[in-house]
């Protein structure tokens, strides 16, 4: 009887039928919760309108004004960022996806699953950079901020770089807790950052406490322990937002900016600014450039934003600064 000898060949896996999938990326929320000013293409300020109440015994004689009203000025400045990237179609004839491509070799695109899944990448990158550098970029290494002066957060000055090591230092509240939270602390660390809150500011609807994911996590069992069941009442399904903290009006909000800290900020979220030319080009990269070039034979991607940082009022944040 013969025999059928498949030694020589190797053992075919399918390559072309499924489908290409992109990786997972935990783009930030911060952006839903502050402040935006648009249009800046260097520098702009933050105008301020603040007033002093003097009152006096009433009854008849001369007028006598007293109290001052002052219009101060906050800047707010952007540095421009931009993402560039090349690829060459013709490598991609060696592996699986050059298949999907179009008969002929004058292929100047890549397949269409691979551009649509590489444009929807890059868009929610974009937004992961910004939500990164919004809060933990400087020039400079800063102990405080972990991976602060390096890579691309030593590519603009955000947030924490205003609130921890500028003039503006002076002003914030700091609480008194430091480290990681955990179940035994964190509803007291919580607790006291809220008792630490400005009474002018004791009222705000948009009273927001942002801290890290891991934070977060902390936070929700501690307060499932505790029996704070109503509390998950207030957590929005499927997010990491929590309204209504141990029902006061403070809006707990985990946001990828701060993972890998310990760093807690609780202010009206109105009180902190995103600086941008335009915010699309900064939330998603609206706006870039995806083009082949017939000389170089390579298909370019580029994405160009401009990203600041700042505070309004300095003295209405409260800060957990490690």
């Amino acid at each position: 009887m013969a025999t059928l000898n498949l030694g020589n060949l190797t053992k075919y896996t399918d390559q072309l039928s499924g489908i290409l999938l992109k990786e997972s990326v935990l783009v930030g929320s911060t952006f839903d919760y502050i402040s935006i000013q648009t249009g800046v293409k260097y520098a702009d300020s933050i105008n301020i309108l603040t007033n002093s109440l003097t009152a006096a015994a009433g009854g008849c004689g001369t007028i006598s004004p007293a109290g001052s009203t002052t219009l101060s000025q906050r800047s707010i400045s952007v540095d421009a960022i931009k993402i560039e990237e090349s690829v060459c179609v013709d490598e991609f004839e060696q592996y699986w996806i050059g298949q999907l491509a179009k008969e002929g070799s004058y292929n100047e695109m890549a397949p269409e699953v691979f551009n649509t899944l590489y444009l929807s990448n890059k868009v929610e990158k974009i937004g992961q950079l910004v939500e990164d550098i919004f809060w933990k970029a400087s020039p400079s290494v800063r102990a405080l901020i972990p991976g602060s002066g390096a890579g691309n957060l030593a590519l603009a000055s955000g947030i924490l770089n205003t609130l921890l090591y500028t003039s503006a230092t002076s002003s914030t509240v700091g609480a008194t807790a430091t480290g990681a939270l955990t179940l035994a602390t964190a509803l007291n660390v919580v607790d006291n950052m809220i008792a630490q809150i400005p009474n002018d500011v004791l009222g705000a609807e948009d009273l927001t406490l942002f801290m890290s994911h891991a934070n977060f996590r902390v936070l929700m069992n501690a307060l499932r322990q505790g029996n704070y069941f109503t509390q998950y009442e207030g957590q929005k399904a499927h997010t990491w937002v929590l309204d209504n903290y141990t029902n006061t009006n403070v809006r707990v909000v985990a946001t990828r900016g701060l993972n890998a800290t310990d760093i807690m900020v609780l202010t009206p979220s109105s009180n902190l600014y995103l600086g941008t030319d335009s915010f699309g080009e900064a939330r998603n990269g609206d706006g870039f450039q995806f083009w082949y070039d017939i000389r170089d034979n390579i298909t370019y991607f580029r994405a160009k934003l401009k990203v600041g940082a700042q505070v309004a009022f300095p003295q209405y944040v409260v800060i957990k600064n490690s």
